[in-house]
């Protein structure tokens, strides 16, 4: 498999983990609102909410320009996403803890 759709495999994968976290995020920060009312919460399940957005439509872009054969595109998103990805596998466990 040549390198190009090999990062193109690994963009995906990375969204899918990063759509799948902020819904958790979403999730958690939901249900703690509803116990503490808190405006802080609230802005975190908001935070939470413009990433699952984000995520959701990243994928339909990204699968859009793909069959266009950018490389540059390719490697850059792959490096967007992969910060993503650890920013919020952080801030998940930061959260879930």
């Amino acid at each position: 498999m040549p390198l190009p759709e090999l990062f193109d495999d690994l963009v995906f994968v990375l969204i899918a983990a990063n759509t799948i976290m902020a819904a958790m995020l979403l999730f958690v920060y939901l249900k703690n609102y509803r116990e503490i009312k808190s405006k802080f919460t609230l802005g975190l399940a908001f935070f939470s909410l413009a990433f699952f957005a984000q995520n959701i439509l990243n994928m339909h872009f990204y699968n859009a320009l793909i069959s266009k054969e950018i490389t540059y595109y390719t490697t850059s998103h792959l490096t967007v996403n992969g910060l993503e990805f650890f920013g919020l596998l952080f801030l998940l466990y930061v959260t879930w803890k």
